[in-house]
This record gives C-alpha cells, structure tokens and sequence, in this order.
C-alpha cells in the first residue's frame, strides 16, 4: 500500500500555521522534513492528549499510534508522518514519545510550571531526538504547543499547574476563570529564557512562539492572534543571527 504524499498530508497545517510554514523557510535542506514531521507530530499527539473530551478516546486514539509505531519498525506505516523520518529506526523513539503522552495523560495535575517542564523533558528528548536537534528547544516548544491546543475542560489538568488552578478558582465549566489560567500560564512561558541552537529554522520557531506568548500574555485569544508583520521580521532576525 502506497502512502499519501508527505507534503499534501501536511498542507492544513501549515495553513493553520504560517509560523512553521515560514520557519521552515529558514531550515537547511537536510533538516526541514524531520523538523517538519516532528513538529506535526508533536501537535498531533498533543490534540489527542489535551483536546479529547475524553480521557478514554485519548487512551484509545494513542493505542492506534502505539500500534502505528510497531508497524512502522515493521517496515509497514500506514500514516504519512512516517515519510518524515527512516521509520524503522524512528520506530523506538516514536514509541518512547507516546509513551511519554500516556505517561502525562495518566498523570496527576503537577503544582507548577517547573514542574511540568520536568515531568515533559523524556518527551522533549524523544522529539530531539527526531528532529536530530536540541532537546531544550524542544521542550519549550513542546510546552508552548500544548498552550495552544484547545484545553477543554475534562483535560484541562494536563496543561494547569495546580498553583495557577487554585489562584483563579478554576472549575470545570468556568470558561472566564480557565482563560485567566491561561493568559497566566503563556506569561510564565514567556519569562522562561529562550535556548540556543545552532539551526536557523528552530530559531524561527522559538520566536514566533515567542510572539505567539507575547500575544497571549496580553490577554489575547486564539481567534483573535495574528501573524504580524513584526514577528515575520524578528524570525528572520533570529535565524540569520
């Protein structure tokens, strides 16, 4: 069975995405598709982890991916992110990295950003490993794409430090006090110090999420975020440095 095309399966997100559309820009040509497949991967396992309105449909749609990773060690994909990657020799990272989101799905709420920044670090390694790059720069981007998946309220606790929770009085259904929470949590990701690499297409994306944090920090929801003319200019900046 042949795969769909590796770049046609990705096209939705980077219209989504003009971010990582326009990092990829600045990426060498040997990095630019296991940094693209990496990151889709990242968002796809983290719409699973935090967007399901379910705990149960989390548990079963990363079975299919623990199954998709046997297969692809196989010699058998059937997803097209395995194009990204020699799947065979990805296959036991890709299995450690949703392994690491059940891990987090199953997990109690931790009390602070610290800690969980600590309790992401083997999935950010995983990712780096991947994207044969730096795992601190993938663990604030790992921390910065579950800000911007949709937190419903049945997995909220995945991306809520306790302490946030408690200082706006978050309860399930409360959408005014979660958003609060929210705007709080992209305020700690932006006072956090931006990593260094050597890769010009990672320095882009850290800094559009840095203006994505911005941006958020200020109150801002998603429907109302854009790319602007400003974050286009320091992305290039932070590439070509």
């Amino acid at each position: 069975m042949s795969l769909p095309s590796l770049d046609v399966y990705v096209l939705d997100t980077l219209e989504r995405e003009p971010g990582l559309a326009l990092a990829l820009r600045f990426a060498t040509p040997d990095e630019r598709t296991p940094l693209l497949g990496t990151a889709v991967l990242m968002r796809e396992l983290l719409q699973i982890a935090i967007g399901s309105s379910d705990a149960r449909v989390a548990e079963a749609k990363l079975g299919w991916w623990q199954e998709e990773a046997q297969r692809w060690s196989m010699g058998a994909p059937r997803h097209p992110l395995a194009l990204a990657f020699a799947y065979q020799d990805a296959a036991p990272t890709v299995g450690v990295l949703i392994g690491e989101v059940l891990r987090w799905l199953d997990g109690a709420s931790l009390p602070t950003v610290a800690a969980l920044e600590s309790r992401l670090a083997p999935a950010a390694r995983a990712l780096a490993d991947l994207a044969q790059s730096n795992d601190d720069v993938w663990r604030a981007l790992l921390l910065v794409a579950a800000l911007r998946q949709p937190a419903g309220d049945a997995l909220l606790v995945n991306i809520l430090p306790l302490d946030l929770i408690a200082r706006h009085s978050v309860r399930r259904g409360d959408a005014v006090a979660r958003d609060k929470a929210l705007v709080d949590l992209a305020r700690l990701l932006a006072a956090m110090p931006i990593p260094s690499t050597h890769s010009r297409g990672l320095r882009a994306l850290l800094s559009f999420d840095r203006s994505y944090l911005r941006q958020r920090a200020l109150g801002k929801g998603e429907a109302h975020l854009r790319l602007r003319r400003r974050d286009i200019l320091g992305a290039w900046w932070s590439a070509i440095r």
